[in-house]
């Protein structure tokens, strides 16, 4: 269900549904929200301001031209492919009972890692073979 708000909230914020504006104070407001849960000051178990909070982020940081990350290497597929599966193992192997904010935070430098390597040793070299096949 989460997984599904996340998408809907995306689509929403790509249509330009929400202005710049409102979409700054909703991610000051359920990042205020989120801190105050994961903190203790609020004793609330609801994961909504997780979803509006993360993907306002990603929002946000993916159309910054402030935050552009130049790399020559395309890690972007390998991304695509090991975080899911990786989120999952750190999932199972916790016991269910982390952070989210940890969960992000590790499967995604493992995921970068992984895909980097997976972009030098696999991806890079079957460019060659390329011409080949098409």
């Amino acid at each position: 269900m989460l997984l599904a708000c996340s998408f809907l909230f995306g689509g929403i914020m790509q249509t330009k549904f929400i202005s710049k504006k409102y979409a700054i104070y909703l991610l000051t407001g359920s990042g205020t929200l989120l801190f105050a849960r994961l903190t203790g000051l609020i004793r609330i178990n609801i994961m909504l301001d997780e979803v509006i909070f993360f993907s306002l982020l990603t929002y946000f940081i993916a159309f910054s031209k402030r935050f552009a990350i130049r790399i020559k290497e395309d890690i972007s597929y390998g991304v695509y492919i090991y975080t899911f599966p990786l989120q999952q193992f750190f999932f199972q192997l916790s016991g269910f009972n982390q952070s989210t904010l940890l969960y992000l935070l590790f499967s995604l430098s493992c995921s970068a890692l992984l895909a980097f390597l997976s972009w030098i040793f696999i991806e890079k070299p079957s460019w060659k073979y390329k011409s080949y096949l098409s």
